[in-house]
């Protein structure tokens, strides 16, 4: 992987993972949970978005250096599925945060959501040559 796409993945990733463990004002908080998208909470959305943006991210850096995509898109997609899960039970053990399995099933569905893109392409790509 060159240097500028691992940069890329863990100047994305890092921030992800602090994201989930830094202290975050209750009024913040509670602000993200009083808005509402047609019926989801727009904090459910957007763990959904970091994770399918980290998704995105992640499978364009293997991509583009792998010779076997396809398992590597697999591999990647299982890396994020714990990724996902991890950050939010990790929430469960620290004192100013808060678990929620709601925000973990956004995680993990931003990572479907990507791995599933990925696969469509590789499959698109794989159909064209």
């Amino acid at each position: 992987m060159k240097r500028r796409d691992l940069l890329l993945l863990w100047g994305y990733s890092l921030p992800v993972v602090a994201i989930s463990v830094l202290p975050i004002s209750y009024e913040a908080d509670q602000s993200l949970n009083e808005i509402n998208i047609v019926f989801f909470r727009l904090d459910y959305l957007l763990h959904t978005a970091i994770f399918l943006i980290w998704g995105l991210v992640a499978g364009l850096c293997i991509i583009k250096v792998s010779e076997n995509k396809q398992k590597s898109i697999i591999v990647f997609g299982l890396i994020g599925i714990l990724l996902a899960v991890l950050t939010e039970l990790i929430q469960k053990f620290l004192p100013y945060r808060g678990y929620n399995v709601y925000d973990m099933i956004g995680n993990v569905l931003g990572v479907l959501l990507s791995f599933g893109f990925w696969m469509i392409i590789l499959k698109k790509k794989r159909i064209g040559d």
